[in-house]
């Protein structure tokens, strides 16, 4: 990933860039564990509890479960979106009084 800066200050664009992606990786690993768990569990009983009632075997366990798959994605990257704006504009109003000065250090050492 690119992050832009003028004059040593962080851009708008690159912390809302920054945010977003990271939040969508994060969000998007945890929620795919708990949904790869969802799934191991509904593999190995053959039943599922969905709106207080029971589904039994596997192949209708998991067809209960795709709403789940659909939505978990779609809702990951409009929060992404939607969080990202408030983090930037809360980046904003801490630029207001505050440089977000980034400073380059060396990766190789000096002898």
């Amino acid at each position: 990933m690119k992050l832009r800066t003028v004059d040593g200050n962080l851009t708008l664009g690159s912390a809302y860039k920054l945010f977003v992606w990271s939040w969508i990786l994060s969000w998007g690993f945890f929620m795919g564990a708990i949904l790869v768990l969802l799934v191991l569990v509904t593999l190995m009983t053959g039943q599922m509890t969905v709106n207080g009632e029971i589904v039994e075997g596997r192949g209708a366990a998991l067809a209960a479960m795709a709403p789940v798959v659909v939505a978990f994605p779609i809702i990951i990257v409009l929060h992404a979106f939607m969080f990202g704006g408030l983090l930037t504009f809360g980046a904003w109003l801490y630029r207001l009084r505050r440089p977000l000065t980034v400073v380059s250090e060396s990766s190789s050492p000096s002898a």
